[in-house]
Parts: structure tokens; sequence; C-alpha cells
């Protein structure tokens, strides 16, 4: 009598347990949705960040700044010297990040007819 009371006790134990991380991955699947179509929706608005486009300027950026450039997802798609990042392939965590010299560079942009972004160029100096 007792080994079943323990059976019982196990399988009701396994089963909530079941359900507790079901229940997390559908709140976590949720979630992720929530903060795509949120960036989604402010990136579709216009000017997240709004920074001087200046051809002039010696734009100047450090080893560092490209680092930190390209450790979150890309706004936009990045040229790194010769190396050509697609903002939608493009994953840091894949991203093997000692092909990038380790030198100053100049930021440059590459912008469409309506004077949209459409790519960020980093070249050592």
């Amino acid at each position: 009598m007792e080994n079943v009371k323990e059976l019982i006790e196990k399988v009701g134990a396994i089963f909530m347990f079941c359900i507790a991380g079901t229940l997390l991955l559908i709140q976590y699947k949720e979630q992720y949705k929530l903060i795509t179509v949120i960036r989604e929706g402010i990136s579709k608005q216009g000017v997240l960040n709004e920074q001087p486009i200046d051809v002039t300027a010696n734009n100047k950026v450090s080893h560092k700044e490209v680092i930190a450039a390209l450790i979150c997802d890309l706004e936009y798609d990045v040229e790194v010297n010769t190396i050509y990042l697609q903002k939608e392939y493009f994953n840091p965590m894949e991203f093997d990040f000692s092909v990038i010299a380790n030198t100053d560079y100049r930021k440059t942009y590459e912008v469409d007819l309506s004077g949209n972004i459409v790519k960020i160029v980093y070249k050592s100096l």
C-alpha cells in the first residue's frame, strides 16, 4: 500500500513539473513574440537612434565600438573591411569576433535615394 502511495506522489510531482515546464516555455515564446512585434513596430516608425551623418567628419571609432555594435541584433547590414554581414542572417552567438582586426575604423553610411541608411561600413585606418 505504501509503494502505491509513493508511486502516485512521484507521478504527481513529475506531472506538475511537466506542466510548469510547458507553461514556462509558452510564456517565453509569447514574450519573444511581443518583443519582436514591438521592435518591428518601432523600426517602422522611423528613427530609433539619431546620429548625424556627416561625410566630412572623421567618424573614427575604436575596435571596441565595432564589437559592441555587432554583439546585438543588427538594424542595418554591416561591412567591416571585406566582411559583409547581412542583418537577416547575422547571429552574434555564432560569429567569430577574432576576424575583426584590433584597430581603429572609419565609420561611414550607405544611404538610398530617400536618405535612409542601407548599410554601415567600417574601414580600418
